[in-house]
Order: structure tokens, then C-alpha cells, then sequence
């Protein structure tokens, strides 16, 4: 039964999470909505680029884990041994994380009256909005001049863009470019349900994007931010109507919730 099952499992390609809002259903992952909701064009040039550059991507995944790893280690007090081959995508990062001013979740909460409500009998962490049917962890929020921030850490071969290129045939700004956009989607989710699971607002979200030779910081608030949760909620919109589809077809996981989700109404959508 569903109850037995480990907070995070994997089904059909997808990454599920048993929230905690005691109804033991599994609701997908920001990154499961996201994977499943890009276009069949990014698709395809990501498996090419798969193809095309064998052993690149798990090199990638293995970076990511260091350099996170580094930066939990850095916001505990605790000592960085920053494996050599990794270091020039960890220089610059201190200056960064260094801002805050009170850290409330690094991975894990970090307010022990957040614990029960956010981290499982197993000891996984996620928050999660039940109105949305989604789940996820992220990597940091903290305060800052009075901000609540949500951030994340990126490792990159190339750098973000945060404006669309005017030379269409640049394909590294482009690049850097939707990256950007994918990742301002995926830290809206967040605040949107660290807010709904614990009842902080959160103001901005963070990017902090770490190359081989330049560390880069973004933030985003205002219209772009609102814009980013519009945006996301029309993803999840997308991949609902997806799992309709797959239901139809026996595709979708038996543990995965569903039940009478609808389009999502909302006052961000509308705006």
C-alpha cells in the first residue's frame, strides 16, 4: 500500500513525494512537472546533446552534488574541502551566501518547529502545495535586508542569461537563456508552497550560478517574480492534463494523487 512506501519513489521516469498534509498521496516533483511539460523540441536536443557528448551529463550531475554539498557544509559552520577538480565552480560562491542574515532552510529546515511538518519518518525533507498537487525541496531560504529569499544553486559549462539574445545565432546566450527561464518556474514553485506548507511569504527568489570562471548572482521580485509563479502554474496546468491522458492509458503511477484535480483558477493566472 501506498503508506508503506518511502517518502520519495520513482515511477513510469517520474519522481513522486508523499506529502504530508496526512492524506498519504504522492504528488510529482517541480522537476518532474517541469520535464514533462518542455517542449518536444527541448526534448530532442537534449537527448542529442546526450548523445553527441556520452558521460557529460552524469559529470554534470556529479559537480552539481559537490558544489551543493560544499555550500550546505559552508552554511553549517562547517569545514569546505572542496575536491580540486570542482574548485574554480566553487570560488566565488562564499560572497554570496555570506548575505544572509538568518538562515530558515538549508536542505532541511532549520526552525525545529518546521521538522514535524515538513521532514517524513524517514528523514526525507519536502514541503508541498496540496491545492496545486505538487512537491519538492529546495535548497535554501533565508533573510536578507529583511527579505525572505529563496535560492538555489546552479553549476553550469556556460553562463545564465537573464534577457532574451538580440543576435538570434548565439547560441550560448540563448542557452544561458532558457536555463534562466526554467529555473525562475522551478524556485516560483518553491515559494509557493513553502508559503502554503508553512505560511511564510517569500519575497524574491535567488540564483546563483557557478562556471569554471565567473560565479553569477540573479535575483528576481516584482513582476518578474509574479510572472515566473503565472507561469509555473500554467506548467502545472499542462501536466495535469498530461496525467488525464495517461490515466486514460494505464500510463500513470498507481500511487500518484489525482483524484478530481481541475484547471487551476487562480488570481495569478488571471492577473
Amino acid at each position: 500500500m501506498a503508506y508503506n512506501l518511502p517518502t520519495r519513489i520513482s515511477r513510469n521516469g517520474l519522481r513522486l513525494y508523499k506529502i504530508g498534509d496526512g492524506s498519504n498521496r504522492y504528488c510529482p516533483s517541480v522537476t518532474t512537472v517541469l520535464g514533462v511539460t518542455s517542449s518536444e523540441k527541448s526534448k530532442r536536443a537534449l537527448e542529442n546533446w546526450a548523445a553527441k557528448n556520452p558521460g557529460k551529463k552524469e559529470e554534470a550531475c556529479a559537480r552539481g552534488t559537490e558544489i551543493h554539498a560544499c555550500c550546505e557544509r559552508y552554511l553549517r559552520n562547517l569545514p569546505v574541502n572542496c575536491p580540486e577538480q570542482y574548485s574554480r565552480y566553487w570560488d566565488g560562491m562564499e560572497k554570496h551566501l555570506s548575505k544572509f542574515d538568518e538562515l530558515l532552510w538549508s536542505e532541511r529546515p532549520l526552525n525545529p518547529e518546521w521538522v514535524s511538518t515538513t521532514v517524513a519518518g524517514d528523514g526525507m525533507p519536502r514541503i508541498w502545495s496540496s491545492k496545486y498537487l505538487y512537491s519538492g525541496c529546495p535548497d535554501l531560504v533565508g533573510i536578507t535586508n529583511g527579505l525572505v529569499v529563496l535560492a538555489d544553486y546552479k553549476t553550469s559549462s556556460g553562463p545564465y542569461c537573464r534577457d532574451f539574445p538580440k543576435d538570434s545565432t548565439d547560441r550560448q546566450r540563448f542557452t544561458g537563456w532558457m536555463k534562466m527561464q526554467k529555473v525562475k518556474m522551478q524556485l516560483a514553485a518553491y515559494a509557493i508552497a513553502f508559503e502554503e506548507t508553512l505560511g511564510v511569504h517569500v519575497d524574491a527568489t535567488q540564483v546563483i550560478v557557478s562556471t569554471d570562471d565567473m560565479t553569477q548572482n540573479f535575483y528576481v521580485r516584482g513582476r518578474e517574480f509574479e510572472a515566473s509563479k503565472r507561469k509555473w502554474l500554467e506548467r502545472v496546468n499542462l501536466f495535469w492534463n498530461i496525467m488525464a491522458q495517461k490515466d486514460k492509458e494505464h500510463e500513470r503511477p498507481a500511487e500518484m494523487c489525482f483524484g478530481s484535480y481541475t484547471p487551476v483558477e487562480s488570481e495569478l493566472i488571471a492577473a
